[in-house]
This record gives structure tokens, sequence and C-alpha cells, in this order.
């Protein structure tokens, strides 16, 4: 296995990829496998809080990752879709869950209003200090 540092406090550690591999496969390989990582980490975040939503009345939500250059994530409450930026596999595990929550949180109340934030207070009273942890 091969470990990568992106801080000097985070660590990840990937299976090394066959020998075969050109340089440009490797590359590729490595970002599957912390694509499916990062869906991993949002998936279990979700099915953590989900249970609140679904008592609110949310039956589904269609998750969708991509690129994006100047937001973490995208939340359509009328289409019941959250969209995750994929460059959150370099963040710290608390800022994703807080990311999570926030999205989440969308699909209630679709604005920034101060009942939005006394809701991700609620489902993620420690929020503010997750959110600062952003690298």
């Amino acid at each position: 296995t091969l470990r990568f540092s992106f801080t000097a406090t985070i660590w990840i550690t990937i299976p090394i990829v066959p020998r075969a591999y050109s340089d440009e496969k490797a590359i590729v390989a490595a970002k599957n496998w912390m694509f499916k990582q990062l869906q991993q980490k949002i998936t279990d975040y979700i099915t953590y809080y989900w249970p609140y939503f679904e008592k609110q009345g949310i039956l589904s939500v269609e998750i969708k990752y991509r690129q994006m250059t100047s937001t973490w994530g995208v939340c359509r409450p009328t289409r019941g879709a959250i969209t995750f930026n994929k460059n959150l596999i370099h963040q710290p595990d608390a800022f994703i869950e807080y990311v999570v929550v926030h999205e989440l949180s969308h699909l209630l109340q679709p604005n920034h209003s101060h009942r939005f934030y006394e809701l991700v207070e609620f489902l993620l009273p420690q929020w503010k200090e997750f959110e600062a942890k952003k690298v």
C-alpha cells in the first residue's frame, strides 16, 4: 500500500496498483479509489442523519457528485437532490460531516435563515467547530 499525506494530520492509505499500470492509469485508479471513499463517507453520514428527515416527511433524496470550484455542496429541495463536490475527499471527516448536515438541512429550510441554523445546530451541535476544520 501507499500512504499519502495531504496535511500533517491526514493520512490516506491506498492499495498499490499493479506494475502493468501506466502512470496515467495509476492516477485514475487512485482517484477512483478516493472517490469511492468519499461516497462511502457521505453515505454513512446521510444514513446516520436520515431518520430525522424521514420523520419530517422527506421520503427520498438523490445524491450526485461533481467537480465544483466555488461550493462544497448544492441542495435543490424542490427536486429532492443534493450534489456534493468531489474535492471534499481532501477535507477532514468533521468538515465532510458538516457539509452533509448543512445540505440535508436545506431539504427542510431552503435558505440560510435563523431557523436553518437552528436546525443545523440541533443536528450537529458542534457544527461551527466542524466547519472551521476546512483545510
